[in-house]
């Protein structure tokens, strides 16, 4: 059986082999698993739901923003504190802009 796989790989131009080779690789490494570990991944599959997964990413984009958005009000207090001084607007723009993330 091997020596019939080998020989139709050789047949396939270098993408088509590439595409059976990771087939390959992936058919072995599930074959390699336990049977409660393919039954967990078929019930995800079976599970799955977009607009959680699309409500969970638009969430952590949230927290990035939120996070980036804090970071010169972070900064601000630091100065302030540490230095017992207010920044001037010139130095606030330059914190803006040093921290600005896009």
């Amino acid at each position: 059986m091997n020596k019939r796989i080998v020989s139709m790989i050789r047949k396939l131009s270098k993408t088509e082999q590439e595409i059976s080779l990771t087939e390959l690789a992936e058919e072995f490494q599930i074959s390699q698993r336990t049977e409660s570990d393919r039954r967990v991944f078929l019930l995800s599959l079976v599970n799955y739901n977009p607009d959680a997964a699309r409500e969970d990413v638009v969430q952590k984009q949230i927290a990035a923003d939120e996070e980036r958005n804090a970071l010169p009000g972070k900064i601000l207090y630091e100065q302030e504190h540490a230095h017992e001084c207010f920044l001037s607007d010139s130095s606030f723009r330059k914190i803006q802009f040093l921290t600005y993330i896009p």
